[in-house]
């Protein structure tokens, strides 16, 4: 099946007060795109469930739109659709990020070398 293919990450929330305290998302393997995810609740309940579709733009591919299937009201589908991807120039001295954007502790996610 295609899942055994895809890469599993866990990510596990890393302060209190989020909305999920736990993410598996599921990537493929040999350019690290989303495919799906798992959102749970600190419970354990699983709340929410994503699938990624992606496009090409500018021999990139992107995030295009993704579904969001609440599990909790079963009848609740979101879908977002992004209409205009605009990449940004990353500066290169990290110095010049702006500080909205840092990140204060590091995510703690490994992904295996092949």
């Amino acid at each position: 099946t295609q899942e055994t293919t895809l890469l599993r990450l866990e990510l596990v929330a890393a302060r209190k007060g989020l909305s999920y305290s736990k993410v598996i998302l599921w990537v493929e393997p040999t350019n690290y795109h989303p495919v799906k995810a798992n959102f749970y609740l600190k419970s354990g309940k699983l709340a929410k469930q994503a699938t990624f579709e992606l496009t090409q733009l500018d021999g990139q591919w992107r995030v295009h739109s993704l579904s969001l299937q609440d599990r909790i009201q079963k009848d609740q589908l979101t879908k977002i659709v992004y209409e205009d991807i605009t990449p940004l120039d990353t500066p290169a001295d990290p110095q010049d990020v702006p500080e909205c954007v840092r990140r204060r502790e590091p995510l703690g996610v490994t992904i295996p070398r092949r």
